[in-house]
């Protein structure tokens, strides 16, 4: 362990490499275990959504007991506490976007001496300016969504989680284990958004996206990836659900888009979804979610599609994937 203007600069170096929000963080805590004798590092995230005090005690739960004072002082201040609690010092230094604190980087250690908290609040700065870049390059501007380059490592995080959980029925083979909950790839696109925008034009078709995405955000959880790919399109990777739990949130999904705009514009959306496993590659779910919504449309619109029920009512054929294709 050192601190060497050389083994700081490296360090410095190895958290900047990183470019996915995940392993930004993984960085972070390893470099300060890396340079600063501590006890505990942990970052942890504000939910804006929560009340003040449920944001506390959400905090608490996360941390413990004893770092209450200092993430209450850090969070009312926005600027970095340091106190001493029992035989350790508590450090809570401030994560902020836009001027709001979204993460406390907070760590424990027998002693913290200047340069260290130098050093710490170097760290969180930097972890912080990527953090803005990062969320900017992954982050549609007009509706706040997650965009089309951070829809890969999403799928890719869930698709590991789902072959984790049946290396572990696999190893303890109680029913218990595998639920029959199950993660969900469904992509949609708004009915004849072209001619709302040609009939009333682009701004108002702007107006259109970002109160539907409102109501995504209203319908669906945070548990939930919400991504916009472009225009009209949108992908969600819902999160562990049971198929009747599923259609019914997409059917009241749907449901509140065709009353929100009242008689002017009635919106109504087609959806493709598909159930995503450890198995398929990425770009084999989404052409075949895809293939579930274009089913749909050429319908008559305004319905859901699951992909697997096509397939076994003979509504489509299966999708012959040819190697090397790549969407990404």
């Amino acid at each position: 362990m050192t601190n060497e203007p050389e083994a700081v600069l490296e360090s410095i170096v190895q958290m900047t490499e990183r470019c996915q929000l995940d392993s930004l963080a993984e960085s972070l805590v390893s470099t300060v275990r890396e340079m600063v004798n501590v006890e505990q590092v942990e970052i942890l995230k504000v939910d804006s959504h929560l009340e003040p005090d449920e944001v506390i005690n959400n905090l608490i739960t996360l941390s413990a007991e004893s770092a209450a004072d200092v993430l209450v002082e850090c969070l009312k201040s926005c600027s970095t506490v340091k106190l001493s609690s029992g035989v350790f010092e508590q450090i809570a230094i401030p994560i902020l976007l836009k001027d709001a604190v979204v993460m406390i980087l907070w760590i424990t250690s027998e002693h913290f001496s200047a340069q260290d908290v130098q050093m710490l609040k170097g760290f969180s700065k930097v972890y912080e300016n990527f953090l803005s870049i990062v969320i900017e390059s992954e982050t549609d501007p007009l509706t706040g969504l997650l965009n089309r380059k951070a829809f890969l490592p999403r799928l890719i995080k869930v698709a590991r989680l789902i072959k984790e959980e049946l290396d572990d029925y696999a190893a303890t083979p109680q029913e218990s284990v595998l639920s029959s909950k199950r993660y969900w790839l469904c992509i949609f696109d708004i009915d004849k958004f072209k001619v709302i925008n040609d009939t009333f034009g682009h701004l108002y078709g702007d107006e259109i996206l970002i109160d539907f995405v409102k109501v995504m955000k209203a319908t669906f959880s945070e548990l939930d990836s919400m991504f916009r790919f472009g225009g009209d399109e949108f992908v969600i990777i819902m999160s562990k659900r049971n198929k009747a739990e599923m259609m019914k949130l997409c059917e009241e999904f749907s449901h509140k888009l065709s009353i929100h705009h009242g008689k002017e514009v009635q919106v109504t959306i087609s959806m493709g979804i598909i159930e995503i496993n450890s198995v398929e590659e990425s770009s084999e779910l989404l052409m075949k979610a895809d293939k579930a919504l274009y089913y749909v449309k050429e319908t008559g619109r305004n319905n859901i599609g699951i992909y697997e029920d096509l397939i076994q009512d003979g509504s489509i054929v299966p999708l012959k994937i040819e190697d090397d294709i790549e969407i990404f």
